[in-house]
């Protein structure tokens, strides 16, 4: 969330230039894997403004404008005490790997919108990874799908599908999930788990169990995941999205 947080209480009539061009200012360098970034802008101090606590607070100036970003993460509370209109940026949890080389895990839920906030609490979940698959066995393990992240009740980002395990028995599909997890090889050819509308892209599929054909990636924000290849090496995942949190 991005504001003014100590707007002046008065200005002079017709006043235009913006008196916080001498505060000093810090740039936010990135959010975290399943951050919450917050923001709203304002043109001038005696424009509407939103001001609130919570997070990792960070300013930087965009032209005329100071932002003020809240960045969450771990779980938390987003307390506004004066409303206004709000820009955020969710992410879910990543996906684990499928075990015994399987597939790649899927990105968590990608959500960037704008809405309007009042005067109130809202709840802030930042969802965690999930825990790659074991290793042994027959097939080896399933990844575990990521947590949600959770702004209020604004804007849930589903947690990234887990990748499928490699073997010779079972299913080899990847999960489904905010992107999904990549595909492997158990008996017959496989495809990635399915992403969530809006939120990601599905997993790479893994074409041929019965050549040297290697489990696919999981999904980015970005991209499909790649799917598995002949040359022995693993797949790529697909790629990503960037995002600044900013005006």
């Amino acid at each position: 969330m991005s504001h003014n947080p100590n707007p002046p209480a008065s200005a002079p009539p017709g006043q235009s230039s913006n008196p916080w061009n001498s505060r000093p200012v810090r740039r936010l360098c990135g959010l975290a894997i399943a951050a919450i970034g917050l923001s709203a802008s304002f043109t001038s101090a005696y424009a509407d403004y939103v001001a609130a606590t919570g997070g990792t607070v960070t300013t930087h100036r965009e032209a005329a404008n100071v932002v003020t970003v809240h960045t969450f993460t771990s779980g938390g509370t987003f307390t506004v005490t004066t409303g206004g209109t709000v820009k955020y940026l969710v992410v879910g949890g990543g996906g684990g790997g499928g075990g015994s080389t399987g597939g790649g895990g899927g990105a968590g839920g990608f959500l960037a919108g704008t809405t309007s906030v009042t005067g109130t609490a809202y709840t802030i979940t930042v969802g965690a990874g999930g825990a790659g698959g074991a290793g042994n066995g027959n097939p080896g393990g399933f990844g575990t799908n990521g947590d949600n992240s959770v702004f209020g009740s604004f804007a849930t980002a589903i947690g990234g599908g887990g990748g499928a395990p490699n073997g010779d028995s079972g299913s080899a599909n990847g999960k489904a999930g905010g992107s999904g997890g990549g595909g492997s090889y158990v008996n017959s050819p496989s495809v990635g788990g399915a992403a969530t509308a809006g939120q990601g892209n599905a997993g790479g599929a893994c074409l041929d169990w019965g050549g040297p054909y290697t489990p696919g990636g999981g999904g980015g924000a970005g991209a499909v995941g790649t799917d598995g290849n002949t040359q022995g090496s693993g797949a790529d995942g697909g790629a990503g999205l960037s995002s600044t949190i900013s005006d």
